[in-house]
């Protein structure tokens, strides 16, 4: 899922009011089907024509909300937030582009990179936590790289995915919550008489 960002300011903004709420809400809308399809602000004719009316995207035109753009043509965003450099915007086909989209939202590539930055920060945060345990194998199984040969009960519990655990207490027999409450009898006669009252 990717999401399309919005300033808080947006709320009361001076444009908003103008525009009124209509047109707004349509714009939203393709703000979000850009940051979902990760189009950076191309928006097809089609697209649009299911969002919003002729006089919304008229009235979003007319105030720079949105722009008409050929196929080929390039656009420049830029003024973006924070760390977020200048990204130029190929249009794939006739359709708008959203000028605000890129200011506020990231792109697909930093998205990727951004990911890839809280995955490799796991994986260190993770080692940092069991350097030398083997309790951390670094290839996202959650199972033991421990060279010990008969791991105890509960290290063998610690690595088991829970279908594993689950399967291995359904056929020991045992609980495969312990601790939890026993479940009461069920009198089948007794819950149609209390369902008929």
């Amino acid at each position: 899922m990717s999401l399309a960002s919005f300033p808080q300011e947006w709320a009361f903004a001076a444009w908003v009011i103008e525009i009124g709420n209509g047109p707004f809400g349509a714009l939203s809308r393709m703000l979000c089907w850009s940051a979902g399809e990760g189009t950076h602000g191309y928006v097809p004719p089609e697209i649009a024509k299911s969002i919003a009316s002729k006089s919304e995207v008229d009235v979003l035109l007319k105030n720079g909300r949105l722009e008409k753009v050929a196929a080929g043509e390039v656009r420049e965003a830029t003024g973006r937030i924070a760390h977020r450099k200048s990204e130029r915007v190929v249009m794939p086909s006739d359709g708008y582009f959203i000028p605000d989209f890129l200011v506020y939202t990231q792109t697909v590539e930093e998205k990727e990179r951004a990911r890839e930055q809280r995955v490799r920060a796991g994986k260190g945060r993770a080692k940092q936590m069991w350097p030398d345990s083997g309790r951390y194998s670094g290839d996202g199984s959650g199972r033991s790289s421990s060279s010990s040969s008969s791991p105890t009960t509960t290290e063998r519990r610690s690595t088991l995915t829970v279908d594993e655990a689950l399967t291995e207490a359904a056929e020991s027999g045992a609980d495969a919550y312990p601790g939890a409450p026993e479940e009461p009898e069920l009198d089948l006669d007794e819950l149609v008489r209390t369902v008929r009252q």
